[in-house]
This record gives C-alpha cells, sequence and structure tokens, in this order.
C-alpha cells in the first residue's frame, strides 16, 4: 500500500534547524514491525504514525518509534505532529484549528495550536504525565567519566545529579558553564549499566545562562540517539528537576531551552511550569515547526 509521508523540523522556524522528524500518514494497518522498520529506514531519532482516533472526538492516535523501540510520549514528535495536521486542516478547510487532542500510549495530550509571523506554526501541548523522580542515579565521577569532562565541570551543590521521568528516564545533570556543556563527549565504555540503574540512561548536560534560560545538549547512545538536537520529552521531565532544586514559588514559571546548537541545528523549546499549593501542578512544553518535505513509499 502506498503510505503519504512528511517530514519536518521541530522547535525551530528554519529548514535545516530544530529536531528533524517523519511523520507517516494513514497507518491503521501497519503492524509493531513494520513501524519499527520504517523508523529505521528514516534513520531519525523519532518517527511518528498518525492511526485513527480510539475515540470520536480526539484528532488522531500517535505511536512513537525511536530506532531501538516504542516511546510512550516524546515531546517533539508531537509538537511537529500538531504542526503537520495543523497545516493539513488549514489547506483543507482554510481555517486554522486553535486547539486539537492528540493520543498517545502514554495519554492524551491537549494542545494549543497557533499561527506564527512568517507562516510558522507553533503547538504547545500539556504533558500527559507529570515528571516523577527515579533513584538511584549515577555519581559525579561517573557522569564526568562518561561525558568526557572533569568532575569540576559538574556544579551539583545546588542543583544535584538526578533522574527524572515524563515518559522515559532523563538524567539531569548541572555544568558550571556553558563551555563545560559544549566540551561534553558521549565516552560509550564509560556509559552506565542497563543493569546497574534498571533503565537506559539518557544524560542532558545543562548550564544555566541566566533570566530562566538554560543551555542543553542531550545524549542518549542506548536508545540508538547518539546526539538529540531539542528532546521535548526531557525537557518536561526537567520541569521536575528544577522544582525539586530550586524550590520553585506559586504560580507560572516560564523557561526557554537552547539545544541543538553544538550538532549545527539550533533549537529552542518553551517550558511552562505550574505550581500549586507547594506541588508540580501543571507542565507545558511547546514551539515552532517547520515542513521540509513530503512523499510517499510502498510497505
Amino acid at each position: 500500500m502506498r503510505r503519504s509521508f512528511v517530514t519536518a523540523d521541530v522547535f525551530t522556524t528554519t529548514k535545516g534547524g530544530g529536531n528533524p522528524l517523519a511523520v507517516v500518514l494513514d497507518c491503521a494497518d501497519l503492524t509493531d514491525a513494520q513501524m519499527q522498520m520504517i523508523t529505521r529506514e528514516f534513520n531519525l531519532s523519532e518517527t511518528a504514525f498518525v492511526l485513527p482516533p480510539k475515540t470520536p472526538d480526539q484528532t488522531a492516535f500517535v505511536r512513537i518509534f525511536t530506532p531501538t523501540g516504542e516511546l510512550p510520549f516524546a515531546g517533539h514528535p508531537v509538537v511537529g505532529t500538531a504542526v503537520i495536521l495543523a497545516n493539513r486542516h488549514k489547506t483543507n478547510s482554510g481555517t486554522s484549528p486553535t486547539r486539537m487532542v492528540l493520543e498517545v500510549p502514554l495519554g492524551n495530550v491537549q494542545i494549543q495550536v497557533a499561527d506564527n509571523p512568517g507562516g510558522a506554526i507553533s503547538a504547545t501541548c500539556v504533558v500527559p504525565k507529570l515528571p516523577v523522580m527515579k533513584s538511584p542515579s549515577p555519581n559525579v565521577g561517573q557522569v564526568a567519566a562518561a561525558l568526557s569532562l572533569s568532575t569540576s565541570d559538574i556544579d551539583a551543590t545546588r542543583r544535584p545529579i538526578q533522574t527524572w521521568d515524563a515518559g522515559f528516564p532523563v538524567l539531569f545533570a548541572a555544568l558550571r558553564s556553558r563551555d563545560s556543556v559544549s566540551r561534553a563527549r558521549v565516552e560509550l565504555s564509560k556509559w552506565f549499566s542497563t543493569d546497574e540503574f534498571g533503565w537506559p540512561v539518557s544524560v542532558y548536560p545543562y548550564a544555566a545562562t541566566g533570566q530562566g534560560r538554560f543551555y542543553a545538549r542531550m545524549f542518549a547512545p542506548m536508545d540508538g540517539v547518539l546526539e538529540d538536537a531539542a528532546t521535548g520529552g526531557a525537557v518536561a521531565a526537567f520541569a521536575g528537576h528544577l522544582h525539586a532544586c530550586d524550590e520553585l514559588r506559586e504560580g507560572i514559571h516560564e523557561a526557554i531551552i537552547e539545544q541543538g546548537v553544538d550538532m549545527g541545528r539550533p533549537s529552542q523549546i518553551k517550558l511552562e511550569i505550574e505550581i500549586a499549593q507547594g506541588r508540580l501542578e501543571s507542565v507545558r512544553i511547546g514551539g515552532t515547526a517547520v515542513e521540509f518535505m513530503a512523499g510517499s513509499f510502498d510497505v
């Protein structure tokens, strides 16, 4: 059967920036094995597959695969798929949707869609699962060795190394400077044992750059992604880390995370954290996406 697909660059307004994503449309009859094979063929960090919604009041059911397996939720595929579906709706009806609901294995994702100057469309989604802390986490020495850094590059005093999960586990390591983040290199021989920690450890080294802005990278070699250009699911989990370490006050807090710069694919992810009665009430991530190419294949 002939399958249509669209690729988009997510968390950017510029083609060739952000995190590339492939979205395959009309996938109701595809098997898990076929989706995994197609994902490996695209050879991107993630590929999204659009299926009919399980309930009629939702927009679509979306499955997300990495080269090694399926994810229950990931930010850049959800944002990118929402923008692509919004573009299709606009082309077919002449109007832009303002809201949609995408079902993913983790749950329903409420999404707000908006047009932006220059033609880019932005999507902001409510994360379906609030981040939870996992333990244990690798120590400072282990993280430094795995990233080919010195222990002095890691600033674990105010923000200790922690692992949080908003769909998949991510280890957060605060580094002392943007330069420290840029110097990080994966040392696979010193990477963390899945047997020891119970899950494939993905590492998100970051540095605070002032006024609610952070500079970050994402390494997930055990998931077949040596480095990711923009990771919405990690940023969703980052909300738990920030709240735990910074003791955020009541209300809504906003942050901008720069990622992908060291890969030549600069990205910006917007994070909104809502605190109520001292607890994490809601997490929203968002950004823009631009379509890059479209085509079809037979499977």
